[in-house]
């Protein structure tokens, strides 16, 4: 659990089930009209590859209260500020939600999962042709998102 601050408002982001809800319906691949119940796994790698939507996204997803997009980016202002003076700053609270999140008891399977599956997925295309153009693009993608999962932060 965090706390976060808008300046005029506090509220706390929670990695809890009611929020794995919410970010499994906001960020799930859909195929054949169906959701993949997905959307952890799916928003663990995009923040993983610094995506700034989606940590709003989610952190207005698992905030204990209604806030905006606008009182979610204020907060993250104020925390980077107050618990920061470096040009890292930023990205320390990128990896600072990765944190709550691999270690929370609801997402941090999908962020396992997730990993398991993307090294499954390398050995499949390795086992198959890895010289087409194709192949050594998705190698290439699947070896950057797995290389940032295995890092510590």
């Amino acid at each position: 659990m965090l706390e976060l601050n808008t300046g005029s408002k506090t509220f706390e982001v929670k990695f809890n089930l009611k929020a794995l809800m919410k970010v499994n319906s906001e960020f799930s691949n859909i195929e054949n009209g169906k959701s993949n119940d997905d959307g952890a796994s799916v928003a663990y790698v995009q923040l993983l590859t610094g995506n700034d939507k989606t940590l709003v996204d989610v952190i207005k997803l698992c905030a204990d209260s209604k806030v905006s997009d606008s009182e979610v980016e204020q907060a993250i202002e104020n925390y980077v500020e107050e618990n920061s003076d470096n040009e890292e700053a930023y990205k320390e609270f990128f990896n600072l939600i990765i944190e709550e999140f691999k270690n929370s008891r609801f997402f941090g399977k999908k962020a396992k999962d997730i990993q398991a599956q993307m090294t499954k997925q390398k050995e499949m295309i390795l086992a198959q042709d890895p010289q087409t153009e194709k192949s050594k693009e998705k190698l290439d993608s699947m070896e950057y998102i797995l290389t940032l999962m295995k890092q510590e932060k």
